[in-house]
């Protein structure tokens, strides 16, 4: 009988010791993933900086997703991304954009959306770009670009 009672005890604290262990590893596991997002998305803030920076579209290419949702003023459409590349192209070739600022960057939203938020500086006029981000096969993409006039 004392051997059935030291098994259980034994196997109790195995359960105690997982269950300790669950609660110090999960609290962890959630900040180093949350940090790795916010890295993820402060990495598609700089590309897309780099891309108005040099007024190059096709930076791009590798973070637009296969279909854009793109908006400019009151013309909103969805595109292909090749079609998107395009558009980019000739909005950096009519404004020559020099600088980004990057305003704001989310971290993970509950339904998986993150967005950035910046100001494009121009010879010509100053603009507000949302970038809208969501992941797709374990990587980040772009689904989204909102550019108004400021």
């Amino acid at each position: 009988m004392w051997h059935k009672f030291r098994c259980c005890l034994t196997e109790m604290s195995g359960i105690r010791f997982n269950i300790f262990w669950l609660l110090l590893v999960s609290p962890l596991f959630f900040i180093f993933t949350s940090f790795n997002e916010a890295q993820d998305i402060n990495e598609v803030a700089q590309t897309f900086k780099n891309s108005v920076q040099t007024n190059d579209a096709l930076l791009l290419s590798d973070l637009l997703d296969n279909t854009v949702e793109l908006t400019f003023a009151s013309n909103h459409s969805t595109y292909t991304k090749k079609h998107t590349e395009i558009i980019l192209s000739d909005f950096y070739r009519k404004y020559r954009p020099k600088t980004l600022k990057i305003d704001y960057c989310s971290n993970l939203s509950p339904i998986g959306v993150q967005y950035v938020i910046g100001t494009i500086e121009s010879p010509k006029q100053r603009f507000k770009v949302y970038l809208f981000v969501i992941n797709k096969d374990h990587k980040k993409v772009i689904q989204e670009i909102k550019i108004t006039k400021i």
